[in-house]
């Protein structure tokens, strides 16, 4: 049987998933950290790193490189899986020609979409055993840009030890929204917190919506995030929450919006945990998510604003119809969509 090691950035909860789904599955397997630049380095290293001065990022992408290769050779593991792999001066030709003449094979999943990246070339795809995309449209720009012709879509499922039956736990919320804003899902948000305000109905919405730091930039972007989205900015909680309170906040939640970012074509992470809490899901319409689920059936998509706002209406005042949805999907969810079981059909 072979040992995995599934590599990824840190402060990234799908690292510790996906190594559980591994493990859940009989597969021995474990996870490496690669650390940011910016906190390896101090803050003149970084300066020294910014105007070419020096080798300090050289420095750290041979420390991080090493330390992969140690932990495989000590650990044993054969196989290694790279999520999303946009750290290539890490894995240079240096890794690849010991991954080889070790007999290592190397497995390679995007969990972002590969066309946000421009560090990638056609050399360094011929690396990989097999690669796999959370996004179809990865597919199609992965063959035209760099030749690569047997790339797998795998959506990225939810997280069983996180995601789970709410237990019939109270309504806390009407409404709710986890994730990082921007301008598609801050006027879609907009109009629903006008709504909300309107109808004295209880909304949460938890992400990203203006810059932490430093505290100039956040203070000029979050004045120009509440002048433009007056009823939306009463109501955002401009952090980021751990895994676990976003899936208590979507079982405290009558309805849960997911807005699948407009770079994306993929049905998002979100798509499944919400119905692995057995929760009722509105999301706008997306051909991907429509593939695999049956709208009206295990979630409900919109097609526009106002679409969603009488859906929103509706389906507060039914919860006969509402908990039916939020049932059906979440079994479907837990027959097919669990990471526990998308890593089955990885070929490891």
């Amino acid at each position: 049987m072979k040992k995995v090691l599934v590599v990824w950035y840190k402060n990234f909860e799908y690292l510790e998933s996906i190594k559980n789904a591994f493990l859940a599955n009989g597969i021995v397997a474990d996870k490496f950290v690669i650390e940011y630049f910016s906190d390896y380095a101090g803050s003149v290293a970084r300066l020294a790193n910014n105007l070419g001065v020096g080798c300090f990022k050289q420095q750290y992408n041979k420390k991080m490189r090493e330390a992969i290769i140690a932990k495989c050779e000590q650990e044993q593991f054969d196989h290694i899986l790279i999520l999303t792999g946009n750290f290539v001066e890490i894995l240079n030709e240096e890794f690849f020609a010991w991954a080889k003449a070790s007999k290592r094979t190397l497995s390679l999943w995007f969990i972002d979409s590969a066309r946000n990246f421009n560090c990638f070339s056609k050399e360094y795809f011929q690396n990989f055993h097999r690669i796999y995309s959370f996004e179809p449209l990865d597919i199609e720009h992965l063959l035209e840009q760099y030749a690569v012709k047997d790339v797998k879509y795998l959506p990225l499922g939810a997280a069983a030890e996180i995601y789970s039956d709410r237990q019939d736990i109270p309504k806390e919320y009407d409404i709710c929204f986890v994730g990082v804003g921007g301008a598609k899902r801050a006027e879609i948000l907009e109009a629903v917190a006008e709504y909300c305000a309107t109808n004295n109905k209880k909304m949460a919405v938890y992400g990203q919506f203006w810059r932490f730091r430093p505290w100039i930039h956040r203070v000029r972007h979050e004045r120009r995030f509440k002048k433009k989205y007056p009823n939306l900015y009463k109501l955002v909680n401009n952090r980021f929450i751990r895994p676990e309170k976003v899936a208590e906040l979507y079982k405290k939640s009558r309805i849960c919006l997911n807005i699948v970012q407009a770079v994306h074509s993929a049905a998002n992470p979100r798509t499944f945990e919400i119905l692995a809490t057995r929760s009722f899901q509105l999301v706008d319409y997306n051909p991907t998510i429509e593939m695999l689920l049956t709208n009206g059936e295990h979630l409900v998509m919109y097609k526009d604003t106002a679409e969603l706002i009488r859906l929103i209406d509706s389906y507060l005042q039914d919860d006969v119809t509402r908990e039916k949805v939020a049932t059906a999907g979440f079994e479907k969810t837990q027959a097919n969509f669990l990471l526990t079981t998308i890593v089955r059909s990885m070929e490891i």
